[in-house]
């Protein structure tokens, strides 16, 4: 059965079988007792792919003996029946796999990457799974193993993930840790780094808790992923206080992705929400209960976005994907995998102008680092969410005739805008700013500004 899931998806669409445009990797329970019972004591990592990302298939991997003697002591009696006819990788706690084909090439050995607590080393089993990190050609079979300690109170016990770090060279591995200040204690975001672009190689020295939580609302778990050119998390938070034991999804950033992380909202509230869950109370006391509308009425564990070209027209789509539960986090439930989409991956967090009705009041935001021309000409990607939505955009260390004041004011009201065009009255570009970093002012009325860019 499923238990917290901790999912993570990719899409592949130069994969050679178009059986495998979409993987998932997943964690899975094969000790408790019944289909959705607690106390989920020995997890696996296992696998499934799928053509479209909506009809899934299990394969038969042959690789995880259920039958295996050895194991008799853990595993359920019913399951033995299956022996190695099965979708299961290995026995793990917490894996998260991540696809570095961008980094390191399709072909590479290394190519998949995994972090956590599995059985990475040859001897492994669940009293004494190896923690650390592994390579792996096809994201099956996994090789390199490498033990990494790091000091208490870290544990390899939630969605442990790894990315590459294109700015730095280097991986950026999260954790999960735990903090104490001034009276109050809860699990923690932990991040840290390679050491030379050594993926086998972690500064354990380096782990920092980068986002602290409360008692009350414990941070469980972070997946990080970059975001244009800064980095975001989806950050699993448990609400203790909750007698529905409940886990929302919330979304974090930080300008280096190694330091500074902050919730994007100042009183952070779900980036997914969870299902209506009196509502669902309801139709179960009516008979009316659908799981299609309440599966994810208790717990949400989220997946990094992944940008999917739905119709093969080139309009690309971001999926969000997620283990939804029905049940509280420490209790029975049902968990079932389900996505939240979003127009485009720029829109998955914007910076939000007035949303007052008039058009007088606005609101200005200068940028606190430099972004880099690319391009003559500047782009925004940005929303209006009102009467008299407007911005203008331009540069606040340039000529006048680039500043935000000279810019030729682009109107909102009642519509959207992608890469939209930004014009100054001087007629004036960026040609000769190309390659140099430039600060950027905004004025906006009722928008909200997604991303800035140059073409």
């Amino acid at each position: 059965r499923l238990d917290n899931g901790y999912p993570f998806v990719i899409y592949d669409p130069e994969s050679e079988d178009s059986d495998d445009r979409f993987r998932i990797w997943y964690n899975n329970c094969i000790s408790s007792p019944s289909p959705a019972a607690p106390n989920c004591t020995v997890q696996t990592l296992n696998y499934a792919r799928s053509k479209d990302g909506l009809t899934w298939e299990k394969p038969d991997l042959g690789v995880f003996d259920l039958s295996d003697p050895t194991q008799e002591y853990i595993i359920r009696d019913e399951l033995r029946q299956y022996g190695s006819h099965n979708n299961i990788i290995m026995l793990a706690f917490s894996v998260g796999v991540y696809d570095d084909q961008q980094n390191v090439g399709r072909d590479s050995s290394c190519r998949f990457k995994a972090f956590g607590q599995g059985q990475f080393l040859p001897n492994a089993q669940w009293h004494n799974l190896s923690s650390g990190v592994a390579c792996s050609k096809d994201g099956v079979r996994w090789t390199d193993g490498e033990e990494i300690r790091f000091k208490p109170p870290q544990r390899y016990d939630t969605q442990d993930n790894v990315i590459y770090h294109a700015q730095s060279g280097e991986y950026l591995y999260t954790t999960r840790d735990w903090f104490m200040d001034t009276g109050d204690v809860g699990r923690s975001i932990a991040i840290t780094k390679s050491v030379d672009g050594d993926f086998h190689n972690i500064d354990t020295s380096a782990l920092r808790n980068v986002l602290n939580g409360t008692n009350d609302h414990q941070l469980y778990a972070q997946v990080t992923f970059p975001f244009m050119d800064i980095y975001m998390g989806f950050v699993m938070v448990y609400d203790t206080e909750s007698s529905d034991g409940e886990v929302h999804m919330r979304l974090s950033y930080s300008m280096d992705g190694f330091t500074d992380w902050s919730f994007v909202e100042a009183t952070p509230t779900d980036f997914i929400p969870l299902g209506d869950l009196e509502r669902c109370k309801e139709l179960n006391e009516t008979g009316d209960f659908n799981e299609h509308d309440c599966f994810d009425s208790h717990v949400i564990f989220g997946s990094q976005p992944v940008v999917v070209d739905d119709d093969g027209d080139g309009d690309m789509s971001t999926r969000l994907y997620y283990i939804g539960g029905d049940g509280p986090h420490s209790g029975w439930r049902n968990s079932s995998l389900g996505f939240a989409t979003v127009p485009s991956f720029d829109r998955i967090a914007g910076i939000g102008g007035s949303t007052s009705t008039d058009p007088s009041e606005v609101v200005v935001v200068a940028s606190k680092r430099g972004v880099k021309v690319t391009g003559p000409t500047m782009t925004i990607t940005a929303d209006g969410i009102g009467e008299g939505a407007s911005i203008q955009v331009g540069c606040n260390n340039c000529s006048a005739s680039l500043s935000a004041t000279s810019a030729i004011a682009i109107d909102l009201s009642g519509r959207n805008v992608t890469s939209e065009q930004v014009k100054f009255q001087s007629a004036d570009d960026f040609t000769d700013l190309i390659g140099q970093y430039v600060q950027i002012e905004t004025t906006m009325t009722n928008t909200i500004l997604y991303s800035i860019g140059f073409e």
